[in-house]
């Protein structure tokens, strides 16, 4: 078991959204795109990405690209990890739980395998 965690500015977020389409698959920008405060949810969907990869404690020899966890939601809400491409074939036994705050300012999220 790991854990990894993140925080961000929210206004930061818009120096990664200037590459959104590799960082955010398309059924994230569809979630965040659907609030008013997209870019507070940008940047818990980023927060949560970078916890996992912490959490994952992958080494250096694996590129991972962002656009291959996509985080999805369930009816409740609750955030939950597909991987896609090379990642779905390497973490395939790998469980993460995951939760994402975010505000107006600031986001956060936090993830852990098993």
């Amino acid at each position: 078991m790991k854990i990894g965690c993140d925080i961000l500015k929210v206004e930061r977020i818009e120096k990664i959204l200037k590459q959104k389409t590799r960082v955010f698959t398309v059924n994230e920008i569809e979630h965040c795109e659907k609030y008013v405060e997209t870019n507070s949810h940008y940047a818990g969907l980023f927060c949560a990405k970078e916890a996992i990869i912490k959490a994952l404690d992958i080494d250096n020899s694996y590129k991972f690209k962002y656009n291959e966890l996509e985080i999805l939601h369930k009816e409740s809400g609750r955030p939950y990890v597909k991987f896609l491409g090379d990642a779905e074939k390497l973490f395939k036994n790998i469980k993460i739980d995951i939760s994402i705050s975010n505000e107006k300012e600031f986001a956060m999220a936090t993830a852990i395998t098993y």
